[in-house]
């Protein structure tokens, strides 16, 4: 992800500023990283239990759940205003 992110980067520069199929490059990447993401969490797979385990406070009642949920949607909020931001300036370009 991180190597596509870059040529996506060196891509977005040689054109001087994103083009629609840099927008629609840049939503597959964010996609492609924002749902294994979600996923691992929402299935307890992404944080290795010793680690945990090390957080006294984290296994405590449902804070896991809720530091899981705040990953979550503090993910899907960052990809979104990657991609409505990146469409934004793709039609800015155009007109």
């Amino acid at each position: 992800m991180l190597v596509a992110t870059v040529g996506l980067e060196i891509a977005k520069y040689r054109a001087g500023r994103w083009t629609w199929p840099l927008v629609a490059v840049n939503a597959v990447l964010d996609l492609a990283f924002a749902v294994p993401v979600v996923w691992l969490l929402l299935t307890d797979r992404l944080l290795n239990p010793e680690f945990v385990a090390r957080f006294d406070w984290l296994g405590r009642g449902d804070n896991l759940n809720s530091v899981a949920a705040l990953v979550v949607v503090g993910t899907i909020l960052v990809v979104l205003w990657d991609i409505v931001d990146s469409v934004v300036k793709a039609y800015r370009n155009r007109h």
